[in-house]
């Protein structure tokens, strides 16, 4: 519909490019969304200036991609004009430099949220857990859960890997059985991927014992599953016979 709109000489206005970007977004296709961006505001479309939904679907199709460059290109031109962003813009560009590696950068912006009374989330501290997990820095990611706590923003599995994982990396076992606790404490159920991870932790600094319990745990959690799993389907099966 797009193409057709040029080819028809019909001008595309601000509406037209931003549901164009929001369905490069879904798709994570940011080297359509970044040129589609790039013609607004200059040559034929010099009179379609961006806004925050513009830059925020650029953002958030290039957090998708992993794409940081063009995430802070974006965010850099939108500062050039002089438009605040919101939490979802701010979080998809910490995920942007997250997923692209550039785990200094996400940290810097995540303290610029801060900086600009941006609001934090539960993507925006998990995310600032999982720069300090790929920096190594087990205790920044134990101070952001702590203010993510004291704030009450709800953590989710994908904090507490992040901080277990944090400070497994680090060697430190009564730290991550600690977040192991915490995690079971607030009901979040742990996963495979935790169970191995604090399991290699405890292996790696010789917790023989505690690597065993865990192990055994992690045993007993898939068995309910699969037994509720079974029990599932017989009760399934058992309706359709009726």
């Amino acid at each position: 519909i797009f193409d057709k709109m040029q080819s028809s000489d019909v001008a595309p206005d601000v509406v037209s490019f931003n549901c164009v970007i929001s369905a490069c977004a879904k798709e994570g296709n940011c080297e359509v969304a970044i040129a589609l961006l790039n013609q607004m505001g200059t040559g034929r479309y010099h009179f379609v200036e961006p806004d925050l939904i513009t830059f925020s679907s650029v953002i958030s199709a290039c957090a998708a991609a992993g794409n940081a460059a063009h995430a802070l290109h974006a965010y850099h031109a939108m500062q050039q004009q002089d438009i605040p962003g919101d939490t979802i813009l701010h979080t998809s560009l910490i995920t942007a430099c997250t997923k692209g590696g550039k785990w200094i950068q996400a940290l810097r912006l995540f303290d610029e949220m801060n900086r600009l009374g941006v609001p934090y989330n539960n993507i925006s501290y998990s995310e600032a857990i999982r720069a300090c997990n790929m920096g190594g820095n087990w205790e920044r990611a134990l101070l952001v859960y702590r203010e993510m706590k004291r704030v009450g923003v709800k953590p989710d599995i994908v904090t507490f890997n992040s901080l277990i994982t944090s400070c497994g990396k680090a060697w430190k076992w009564e730290e991550a059985i600690e977040c192991f606790k915490e995690m079971k404490r607030v009901g979040i159920q742990p996963n495979a991927y935790t169970y191995d991870t604090l399991t290699k932790t405890c292996e790696d600094v010789g917790q023989w014992k505690m690597a065993l319990q865990l192990l055994q745990e992690m045993e007993t959690m898939q068995a309910m599953e699969d037994n509720y799993e079974a029990d599932f389907y017989s009760q399934l099966f058992n309706k359709h016979l009726l």
